[in-house]
């Protein structure tokens, strides 16, 4: 299982980066549609999430004993349902400017060899504690990464949707 998230998140994350390569300038920063995010801005958002995860997993740890290290998993899967609608905190919310597409892309693929970096000969089942996730509260390495996973996932389907609707291609 630790194995396929880990799978899951890498694959989520070069292919945030591989949808914002696809749109040009321009298109990386029109707003499709009333109310959206730009393909530019969502980026922006998952790279300040991402680089939190990153910062997180290098944090401080302590073993977890009291709980399942998986145990905060299905209530990530919120994630997952696009019905469900949901508000970014403002700390990793992105700005109303343009951005530099190709310059967010690289960011995007150095933060998932940071990522991955991270993860490299950590115990997964560890509680992490230099952050309480809003919500949430302390989540272990293993929940971190199913976050970022989930999450990643969540927004490439909202980008997906952007860049067809910019592109005249509903998805």
């Amino acid at each position: 299982m630790e194995a396929d998230i880990r799978i899951a998140a890498d694959a989520a994350i070069a292919e945030m980066a591989q949808l914002l390569a696809s749109c040009n300038q321009q298109q990386a920063n029109q707003v499709p549609f009333a109310g959206s995010w730009t393909a530019a801005q969502v980026t922006e958002h998952m790279r300040k999430s991402l680089g939190g995860c990153v910062q997180l997993l290098q944090g401080g740890a302590k073993p977890t004993t009291d709980r399942e290290p998986d145990e905060k998993v299905k209530d990530l899967a919120i994630f997952l349902d696009m019905g469900v609608k949901m508000e970014s905190p403002d700390f990793v919310a992105p700005e109303d400017k343009e951005y530099d597409k190709d310059a967010l892309a690289k960011e995007m693929e150095t933060l998932r060899r940071e990522f991955n970096g991270a993860l490299g000969g950590k115990d997964l089942s560890e509680t992490l504690t230099d952050f309480e996730v809003p919500f949430l509260g302390e989540m272990t390495r293993l929940e971190v990464v199913h976050f970022a996973a989930y999450h990643m996932q969540r927004h490439n389907q909202q980008m997906k949707k952007i860049i067809g609707r910019l592109k005249g291609v509903e998805v």
